[in-house]
């Protein structure tokens, strides 16, 4: 398959998911093009995943052109601008700079220090047009200061606080749910016994 694809590499172009097409099939106004590449050059984000590039340009697209998917619109990016930048299966990042995962963990980071708090899913996926739910939890998941606050919430270590004493009550806690319980620990049993131990000095 991939001998093929390489083979096939200077006639073809990528037009949809598993999908090709002749690059005489490419039907696209430049000055559209080149309003995308001015998008891109001119963001401060160092990566631009296709489905927000599309996303943003869709109703322009589809009027101008015979672009209609994100894929073809990376393989169309790639036909016009193969040395502009480098191109990978989500995203396209301006050369010198890093990865897509990485780029999107940030911009997740960003938003969740502007709000100072959790945000959910939903309202991420908003600020972040065309970002679906897979590469949102992936880049979650690549990034240690980001992490799963609850059930569709997450949140950074940016905006966490913590003093010596904190650490020392949960180290404590954890010692004593371990020798509780036979040297285990789970964070259902930590967050109980932290949250029962807050809830007594509180009331006093």
């Amino acid at each position: 398959n991939r001998a093929f694809s390489s083979r096939l590499t200077d006639y073809l172009i990528l037009s949809g998911r598993g999908m090709v097409t002749a690059i005489e099939n490419v039907n696209i106004d430049i000055s559209v093009l080149e309003q995308i590449k001015e998008y891109i050059d001119e963001t401060e984000e160092t990566s631009v995943y296709y489905t927000e590039l599309f996303a943003r340009f869709e109703g322009l697209l589809r009027m101008t052109s015979n672009v209609d998917n994100y894929n073809f619109l990376h393989g169309v990016l790639m036909l016009y601008y193969p040395e502009e930048y480098l191109y990978s299966r989500d995203c396209l990042t301006k050369k010198g700079e890093g990865g897509c995962s990485g780029a999107l963990g940030d911009r997740v980071k960003k938003i969740i220090k502007e709000k100072n708090g959790p945000v959910h899913k939903n309202d991420l996926k908003m600020l972040l047009p065309g970002v679906s739910d897979a590469m949102l939890l992936r880049a979650i998941y690549e990034d240690k200061e980001l992490f799963q606050w609850e059930h569709n919430y997450y949140s950074s270590a940016q905006i966490l606080s913590f003093t010596e004493d904190d650490k020392m009550f949960i180290h404590n806690s954890i010692s004593k749910i371990m020798d509780e319980n036979y040297g285990y620990c789970s964070d259902a049993l930590l967050y109980h016994d932290v949250i029962d131990k807050l809830a007594i000095w509180f009331e006093t």
